[in-house]
Order: C-alpha cells, then structure tokens, then sequence
C-alpha cells in the first residue's frame, strides 16, 4: 500500500487542499468520504478527491481525463492529450499533478513570474 508520506511535499499540499475542498463540499459524496475517512487508506481519499476537484474545478466531461490521472510514461490516449499539455504546464511551474484547481494554480504561479 502507498503511502501519504512516500508523495512529495507538493502533493502532499495538494492533496491535503483536495480533502479539503471535497470534505467542505455540501454533496452526498462529501458525506460519504467523510463516513469512510476510517475506513479506507488515506492516499486512496486524497487521489480520489483529487480527480473528482479536478473534473469540478476544470469542468470536464465524464470522458476527459483530469491531469492527475495521466501517465506522461506511458503511451497517450488521444482523449488524454488535452490533459497531458495541462499536466506538463503544471509541472513545469512546480505545480502538484494533484492540485484540486490546476487553473487557479497556473495562474498563481505565472502572476509569481512577473
């Protein structure tokens, strides 16, 4: 089982505002992750609140791939296309793959470059 910890620093951030963010949401899935937080591994909560802020935040569609769940390593999709070159952005500005908002984030850290 992974771990929190075995994430870096920057992720462990993003995935602690994702939590967040998912668990101060006023839904039924908030109230479901917030009955499992003892139940289940907490990296699997944060990776799942994590996709679902993400398909919020950018507004996708059931079909899109948010960029916490591309694999750069690997073979690309050409449904995960528009998220890898959001995905290389982000990393490229020192942003989480798992920052709940990557817009909000992208825009925080190019405002930091001028």
């Amino acid at each position: 089982m992974t771990r929190y910890i075995d994430f870096p620093e920057k992720d462990r951030r993003a995935f602690d505002l994702a939590v967040k963010a998912s668990l101060t949401d006023s839904t039924a899935v908030a109230e479901f992750r917030q009955a499992m937080k003892d139940k289940v591994a907490p990296i699997d909560i944060a990776i799942q609140a994590s996709f679902r802020m993400q398909m919020e935040t950018l507004r996708l569609e059931p079909s899109e791939t948010p960029p916490c769940f591309v694999d750069l390593g690997a073979p690309l999709a050409k449904s995960d296309l528009t998220a890898a070159v959001l995905l290389r952005r982000m990393l490229k500005l020192g942003i989480s793959a798992y920052h709940p908002d990557p817009m909000k984030a992208i825009e925080a850290a190019e405002a930091k470059l001028t």
